[in-house]
């Protein structure tokens, strides 16, 4: 009676097909533990990836529009901060006038010499630039959506430079400096105010684009975690994958030694027999 051995050898078989499978699932798990990713190639899962890129164009758009507005937020904190300080100058240059008046002709002339330094600051403060732009009657316009349609906020321009160049110079050269300033206290009071409504205006825009920016910041947020859900990988379920996986590899190459066993026992029963 004929003896066949074909039958192990096919089992070899499986259990080599079997066994490099397995391999290549642990290396491609190996490779997802070291990059932090769920999928490491295209074929991993081709929808997801499409999502995934998708995520990644709105994301790095998102956070350019968080950067933007958050320069311009810097931008009107630097107007609102400029406003206060031409506001406390002014104050200080109605301080300088109430005390000129029935001063000596020499305290007049000190007086006059702070009122002037305090001019020529005010004068610095509204032709500051930011960048190379003006920080004041300057009109900035802010998307704050990606969407043509978007939403966008204007920052109005900020006059300051007509109230030093203007009216000042013309407060002071009309009647020779504090004698001029102290003989238009309307106006003078008229121009106070208007630095107040410059106060506001810079601190509604701050309010405003905060508002922008944590709306935006929080969209960011929510996109990124968005993604991480498909494309990060789960540490802890892709190492108990991995540890299953090399349980199934120890075991394909334990059948085939043992199948290897086995035709190298029949052989030798053969060998034995024929001697």
């Amino acid at each position: 009676m004929a003896l066949t051995l074909g039958q192990s050898h096919a089992s070899t078989h499986k259990s080599l097909q079997y066994l490099n499978a397995t391999r290549a699932e642990i290396e491609k798990s190996q490779l997802r533990l070291a990059s932090g990713r769920k999928i490491v190639s295209p074929g991993d899962d081709v929808g997801g990836l499409a999502v995934a890129m998708k995520l990644e164009h709105q994301l790095t758009t998102t956070s350019s529009l968080v950067n933007n507005v958050n320069n311009a937020k810097s931008y009107a904190e630097m107007q609102l901060n400029a406003v206060e300080n031409a506001y406390n100058i002014i104050e200080e240059m109605e301080s300088l006038g109430g005390k000129w008046e029935g001063a000596t002709a020499e305290q007049q002339g000190i007086y006059q010499t702070q009122f002037d330094e305090l001019l020529a600051q005010l004068k610095s403060i509204s032709n500051e630039t930011v960048n190379g732009t003006p920080l004041f009657n300057n009109s900035v316009e802010v998307n704050t959506s990606a969407l043509d349609s978007g939403s966008v906020i204007t920052l109005d321009p900020i006059n300051i430079t007509a109230l030093s160049d203007t009216w000042l110079d013309n407060l002071t050269n009309s009647g020779g400096g504090l004698t001029g300033f102290n003989t238009n206290a309307a106006k003078f009071a008229e121009m106070q105010n208007e630095v107040y409504k410059f106060q506001i205006q810079a601190a509604s825009d701050i309010s405003a684009l905060g508002f922008a920016s944590d709306y935006l910041t929080n969209m960011a947020t929510s996109i990124e975690s968005a993604h991480g859900r498909i494309m990060d990988v789960d540490v802890a379920e892709e190492t108990i994958n991995l540890s299953k996986l090399n349980l199934q590899q120890e075991a394909a190459l334990a059948a085939i030694v043992q199948a290897n066993l086995a035709m190298e026992s029949v052989l030798k029963l053969l060998v034995s027999r024929n001697d």
